[in-house]
Formats: structure tokens, sequence, C-alpha cells
């Protein structure tokens, strides 16, 4: 004998309703809109009746012709009711190829985890980057950062970076360049993940961001909460000063413009300026920053650029900051800072292409001979205690200062011209 126990719920007209003696079950009638508060059970029944509701997204390569109809799956998953269900049933991520008026199935996947941002790459159209999130390891959440290989017939996982977060995933975005994740999490923290360096840096915000774009430069990221309030850091987390077109304003950390707004923002992005065709690069970051005296900050976005990739950017950079430092009076913070500037090439993060060294090499030993090709960072060390001998001639700057003997075998004081070009 087989029992089936179920719920049906349904509505219909009181006059429809015919429960006989001979009807097996129980049966309690509702009218419409009303809840009975001994059984707190319909309002569970609710909740999850609205988790329930799948919400399918569509993504589309850069050549438009694929098209990925994609969902999260939830913990409750309701499975087809036969003996054994197919891996195309329960897959979550469903690719079509577009073909005139033709759509075929191409490839098909399952992921398990909740993808809280899937697109396909801008490069390579039959990449598709994922962002994965699972919180089931207690107060922790695990983000994995995953690049999946699409073909015929292939849905195929390649690579996969990790993150541990604190907080949840509100929402994240990829640079232009496919190289910087950026992810915003419920605890106010910002989270940038370097895919090329494969590195991750952390800094807090102000508020619980909802909304967040990248500058097409991609130096630069702002992102917005539900109320109208701004925030702007570049790629080295430093916090970039706003405020509006108006003489009277201040610059500020963060930009409120909820007064402006009749509801929840809903839509944030960036369009170029006029003036400056949208040029807010790197170069043009560091500019602004000698500017307003900010070294240190224009320094950071230094270490925070790739030679491997944007080497002509990073050199220009590199240029801007020395001939800025070079103009004030040397002193061990100067010091320290030329050092520092330097070492982006000298002493990188991530390993310099041997083509990049060659092409480069000389132009940096020439924009600042403090170091030469084979010293490394922490190696200068000033002739005469702290206070560094040096002075003026010629439109150069001759340096005083020493290697340190474990780099020589016979450490020996001799002057280093930096030269600077105005």
């Amino acid at each position: 004998m087989v029992s089936l126990l179920c719920e049906l719920q349904f509505w219909t007209m009181k006059d429809d309703v015919d429960v006989k003696d001979s009807d097996l079950g129980c049966f309690k009638l509702y009218d419409k809109g009303d809840v009975d508060p001994e059984e707190p059970y319909l309002e569970a029944k609710e909740a999850y009746a609205k988790g329930r509701r799948l919400e399918r997204r569509l993504t589309v390569n850069s050549l438009k012709d694929w098209v990925l109809n994609w969902w999260s799956v939830g913990d409750g998953e309701v499975w087809p009711w036969m003996p054994s269900t197919s891996n195309r049933e329960r897959s979550n991520m469903v690719v079509y190829a577009l073909n005139g008026p033709n759509v075929e199935l191409l490839t098909y996947g399952r992921v398990d985890k909740i993808p809280v941002l899937v697109s396909f790459s801008q490069y390579q159209s039959n990449k598709l980057l994922i962002v994965e999130e699972d919180a089931s390891r207690g107060g922790s959440v695990a983000v994995d950062v995953c690049i999946y290989e699409l073909g015929r017939g292939k849905f195929e996982r390649v690579s996969m970076i990790s993150i541990s977060l604190q907080g949840r995933v509100v929402t994240s975005q990829w640079n232009n360049a496919e190289d910087k994740l950026v992810l915003l999490c419920d605890d106010t923290s910002l989270v940038l993940y370097d895919a090329v360096r494969q590195t991750t840096h952390f800094t807090t915000t102000s508020f619980v961001g909802t909304k967040v774009t990248w500058h097409p430069g991609g130096s630069v990221v702002f992102f917005a909460s539900e109320d109208g309030q701004l925030q702007c850091f570049d790629t080295a987390l430093s916090t970039i000063q706003l405020r509006l077109n108006d003489e009277l304003a201040s610059p500020a950390p963060t930009l409120n413009v909820g007064s402006y707004l009749r509801g929840p923002l809903a839509i944030f992005k960036l369009t170029l300026g006029l003036l400056t065709r949208g040029q807010l690069g790197p170069l043009e970051l560091v500019c602004q920053y000698l500017k307003h005296s900010q070294a240190d900050e224009a320094i950071c976005l230094l270490l925070s650029l790739d030679w491997g990739r944007v080497a002509e950017q990073a050199f220009h950079c590199l240029s801007k900051i020395i001939n800025f430092l070079l103009r004030k009076s040397l002193d061990a913070k100067l010091e320290a800072q030329l050092e520092t500037a330097l070492g982006s090439f000298y002493g990188p993060a991530q390993p310099i292409p041997e083509p990049v060294v060659a092409e480069y090499g000389v132009r940096v030993r020439q924009a600042g001979q403090g170091l030469s090709a084979g010293c490394r960072l922490g190696i200068l060390r000033p002739l005469h205690g702290s206070a560094p001998h040096c002075k003026e001639e010629r439109g150069e700057w001759s340096y005083g200062c020493r290697l340190a003997s474990s780099q020589r075998s016979e450490a020996q004081s001799r002057p280093v011209r930096l030269r600077y070009v105005w």
C-alpha cells in the first residue's frame, strides 16, 4: 500500500467547494485576504513561496551570438517528479547559440553556489566570468572567482580563486580591463581583487553600497547607496574627495544627493566628460594628486599599476612623481618617497616581463639614477646620519648615498645623480 501525503492550496468560490463524507483528508476554508493568527505556518508558507520564485537573467557575449540564461539555485530546490533527473534539468546555466532567427542549445552547466555576478569576457567571447558566494561556513563567507570555458557541449571551469569575507556580497563589478574586481559587502566593507597579481585589498566604507560602477579609465570606482550617498576610491583604495559643482560646496569623502531623488537609486552610470573626453586614467589621477600635494596617494596609485600591462602609463606616472619630489628640499621623508616610487620598477610585487625591463630600464635610470639596475628597495642609506648629502649643480641633483655591504663586496660612498626633467 502506498500512502501519499501532500498539501493542496487553491483559490475558488465558496459555492464551488463541495466536500463529501467519502473524501479522505483534512479540509479547512479561509477567506481570501484573511490570516488566522492561530496558524503561523501560513506566513512561513508565504515566505517560502516567495523564496521559491526563480529570477532568471540573461547575459549576452561581446559577439552577440551567444546568450546565457542563468538563475540561482536555492536550498529548497524542487526536482521534477520522475525516477531519474538528467544533468540538463539540474543545470542553472544554459547557453544558447543565436544564428539568425534560429536558436539552438549550445551547452549547459550547474553552479551549486550562489552566483552574484555572471558575465561573458569582453576579450574572449567563449569565457564566462562567475563570482560565486558560499555562506555555509558558519559565520564566514567565501567568494570564488571562477572562469569557465564554453563550447558546444562543453562547460568547464578552468580557474578558481577563493576569497574569505566577513559579510555577504551586495553587489560586484569587473573593470573594463577585467583585471580588477570590486566587491561591496553588507558589513560596509569594500574588497578589491587584482586578478593579475592575485592579491586582495580591503577597506571600510561609510555606508552599505548597493550600486557600483567603474570609470572607463579603470582607475576610479564609484559606488552608491539606495538613499543617494556616493563615495569614490582609486585602485589603491585611496578616498577621492567629492563635491557638487558649486562655488560654496566643499570637498568631502562622501556626497549625498538623496535630496535630489524622489525614490531609491535605481541606475548608476558614469558618462564621459566633454572637455576631458573621459580621460581619467592613472596619469591624470596622479597629476591631480600632485597638484594638491598628495604625494603619498600618487605613489600608492603608482604601486598599484602593473608594468607588464600599462608600462607606458606607469613610466609617465613615475616621472611625474620624481619631478615633483625633486623640487622640494630633500629630507628623510622625501628620500623614503623616492625609494618607494623607484621601487615600483626595481622591486615590484609582480615580476616585470623582460621585454618591458629592456625597453624602460634605461629610461627609468635616466629619470632617477639614484637606483641602478641591480639595486633593490632599502639599500640606499644617507651619507651623514639621517641627513642625506645633496646639492644642486647644473640642473641636476648630486645625491650622496652608499650601497649596503650586503649588496656590494666593498661598501663605498659615491655620488649618484637624480636627473629631473622640467
